[in-house]
């Protein structure tokens, strides 16, 4: 587990080694995902792209608009140019700037569908079930003779 760090030393985030972040010291439900690649995603499957960090330690947020930076021994520093925070590879201070920014919690993720209500794959099994076009199977059927699939046979005279 990486620790992310602010700047009074204080753990505000933890990355596991398959790159889920959780806030805090204790493990809870994942609010993020970090790539190997600088990429930092607000979901847990990658599918929502908030920053990434550059080779040489920039960090981005998705509209390339600057957050802050990182130095080689893990230095965060923001757009101001203030001592954020530190963090153990240059990727987590992507997250540290976000966490800092109020742009990475799970209050900011899309809102989840309320329980109850229908899901896309529940409004198409009911479609299934009124469609109408396609006859039911036929149960009542008797085997096919082997001169129905193969035609007369001749006997070699």
């Amino acid at each position: 587990m990486r620790k992310v760090l602010g700047q009074d030393g204080a753990t505000l985030a933890q990355i596991d080694a398959a790159g889920r972040i959780t806030l805090g010291l204790e493990s809870g439900a994942p609010i993020g995902l970090v790539r190997s690649n600088g990429e930092v995603f607000a979901d847990e499957a990658g599918g929502r792209l908030i920053a990434r960090v550059t080779g040489s330690g920039e960090v981005s947020d998705e509209r390339y608009e600057r957050l802050g930076s990182v130095d080689s021994v893990g230095t965060v520093r923001d757009k101001t140019g203030r001592v954020a925070g530190k963090v153990g590879e240059a990727v987590d201070a992507a997250v540290l700037l976000l966490l800092l920014e109020r742009r990475l919690p799970a209050e900011n993720l899309p809102p989840q569908p309320a329980p109850g209500s229908a899901t896309l794959m529940d409004e198409a099994l009911e479609l299934v079930k009124e469609e109408t076009r396609y006859p039911g199977i036929k149960r009542s059927y008797k085997p096919l003779t082997d001169e129905e699939v193969y035609g007369k046979v001749r006997s070699p005279s």
